[in-house]
């Protein structure tokens, strides 16, 4: 399988949230409520990202996508999101604010190409630290550590008035762990 990594255009909006809602439903099942998975709507999310494409540049964030080629023609199959850390408790210089990847193919190492993506552009905007938010019950968990990542802070997310556990995982030094 030939995989294309390239930055996100406006015109890719609709792919990117129906990968983000079709992995959600597929990663979060028995996680998060049904009732807020059931809720998720294509057409209500379109707005939001386009917007976030559009002010990219300006908010200093970048989002890469996952192309491959197949007899439909070129399919977007993940995406991931970077950008400046919010994380006020601690000097964070980035987050991946989302890294997702339809099920189907999963365990194909586009996750890592996507994952790698963000790491370059961290390095490229000069920053040595980074963290991602994942809920504990994540199967991603085990990706993050694997790349690297180190569960060093916690926080609780709500969905449905349920509360959950989420994870911080930290890289320390990008420049040291990561050379292109």
């Amino acid at each position: 399988m030939n995989v294309k990594i390239r930055k996100a255009v406006v015109t890719d909006t609709k792919e990117i949230v129906t990968i983000n809602i079709k992995t959600w439903k597929i990663a979060y099942k028995g996680v998060i409520p049904q009732a807020h998975l059931d809720s998720l709507s294509i057409n209500d999310k379109i707005p939001r990202w386009a917007e976030t494409i559009n002010n990219l540049k300006e908010n200093r964030k970048e989002i890469f996508v996952a192309e491959i080629s197949n007899l439909k023609g070129k399919e977007l199959v993940g995406f991931s999101l970077g950008g400046p850390s919010h994380f006020e408790d601690f000097k964070i210089d980035g987050d991946l604010h989302a890294i997702y990847v339809l099920p189907k193919y999963w365990r194909q190492g586009i996750g890592t190409l996507l994952f790698n993506s963000i790491i370059k552009y961290f390095l490229n905007m000069k920053y040595k630290t980074m963290i991602i938010w994942a809920l504990k019950d994540n199967s991603a968990c085990n990706f993050y550590k694997k790349l690297g990542g180190i569960p060093k802070f916690h926080k609780t997310l709500t969905y449905c008035g349920k509360e959950l556990d989420a994870l911080g995982f930290f890289w320390n030094n990008l420049s040291d762990q990561y050379k292109f």
